[in-house]
């Protein structure tokens, strides 16, 4: 899903994924221990040399990850960050769970 969801942002940029500095990566449980969320991310989106953050355990990890990604940019150690959040418990929710919770 956190792959998709990534690309999906990646095709519709003008930004290319060659250009991605740093991958920061978020999530309070992932699919599996390892490799890594944030590897598995890479992984899958055929970024072969970037920075790797990955946060995980706790709810406040996707902030930890945009936090990471802004104070990479703003201190210029990278032109360009993506910023990934993923949770291994959206992949169990349908589009009905969401409309239940309007």
């Amino acid at each position: 899903m956190g792959v998709a969801a990534a690309q999906k942002r990646l095709d519709e940029s003008p930004v290319p994924a060659r250009s991605i500095g740093m991958l920061s990566c978020a999530t309070r449980q992932g699919d599996m221990v390892i490799p890594g969320f944030g590897s598995m991310l890479q992984a899958g989106l055929g970024i072969p040399a970037v920075e790797l953050f990955t946060a995980h355990g706790i709810c406040a990890s996707s902030a930890m990850a945009l936090k990471a990604a802004a104070k990479a940019l703003k201190v210029g150690e990278h032109r360009n960050a993506l910023v990934v959040v993923s949770e291994l418990a959206s992949g169990s929710s349908s589009s009905d769970d969401w409309r239940r919770c309007q």
